[in-house]
């Protein structure tokens, strides 16, 4: 019915409690308020996913793919995107996304293509190797080095004046994120992705006007995406660059979902093994 996970469960413990879902809805920030309007009239702040086709084979006695077609589209509105994700499942419990977002009418450009994934209680530990230790974006990042980064998913919000979207990171060869006993998940870029984890949802930074508003959330809510679109300088300036600008067009995008303990393996060198071989 859904066309994604309803439960990943690692050692009797629940790494995921919804997601990968597709998005393409970013919480304006104050540079979008402009373009805003036109994104809120394709309905990209309100998708909703149908299912169109689910299918699945067994690729051996420890594999099996599955197939899934949706059509994204707020009601009211004519659909903006069909998806085609292929989800391969290995026996070790590593999964391989593999995903296609085609657009279905024209488009100006959006301000992000990619996936939300929603993680229970605990997992406030957040680790990538791409570009920090500060929040960066395509067209603001040349202040940023490509490392190994730890830090807390609290840390990761910035207080701007009004509350928007935030705390995105660009290069990212791999992320992880686990609880205090350094279990969970490990993302791995094919070859790269953009990631932001928060205590908030994009719809919970867009409603509030004030931080007073706002209440963090016990979950921590992954973003991982193929790309932001840049933030340019409209607040008080031009719209972001033509070439920092996400284009409405046919895109691929694929990463891997691993469960792993750190007490086991470091997130380095488990992220240059291959699902088939352990």
């Amino acid at each position: 019915l859904t066309g994604s996970m309803s439960t990943y469960i690692f050692r009797d413990m629940l790494l995921l409690e919804r997601g990968p879902e597709e998005s393409l809805w970013r919480a304006p920030t104050d540079n979008d308020k402009n373009q805003a309007k036109n994104w809120r009239l394709l309905g990209l702040d309100k998708l909703q996913r149908r299912v169109v086709s689910f299918n699945y084979e067994m690729m051996g006695s420890k594999v099996v793919k599955l197939h899934v077609e949706t059509v994204l589209g707020s009601y009211a509105y004519k659909p903006v995107f069909k998806t085609m994700i292929d989800y391969t499942v290995f026996g070790n419990g590593d999964v391989r996304v593999d995903s296609q977002f085609v657009p279905l009418r024209q488009m100006t450009w959006l301000p992000v293509i990619g996936f939300e994934m929603v993680l229970p209680f605990g997992f406030e530990h957040f680790s990538w190797y791409g570009r920090g230790p500060w929040e960066n974006y395509i067209d603001k990042k040349e202040s940023t080095i490509i490392d190994v980064y730890r830090e807390t998913v609290e840390e990761q919000y910035e207080p701007y004046v009004f509350p928007q979207e935030s705390g995105n990171k660009t290069d990212v060869r791999w992320a992880g994120i686990t609880d205090f006993h350094g279990n969970g998940l490990l993302f791995i870029g094919e070859p790269t992705f953009e990631i932001s984890a928060l205590h908030y949802t994009a719809d919970d930074l867009d409603q509030a006007k004030h931080h007073w508003e706002l209440t963090p959330r016990e979950e921590t809510i992954i973003k991982l995406n193929y790309q932001n679109s840049g933030l340019g300088s409209n607040s008080c300036g031009p719209d972001p660059m033509e070439k920092y600008r996400l284009k409405a067009e046919h895109i691929e995008f694929s990463f891997v979902i691993r469960p792993f303990a750190r007490s086991e393996h470091d997130e380095m060198s488990l992220s240059k093994r291959l699902p088939e071989v352990f």
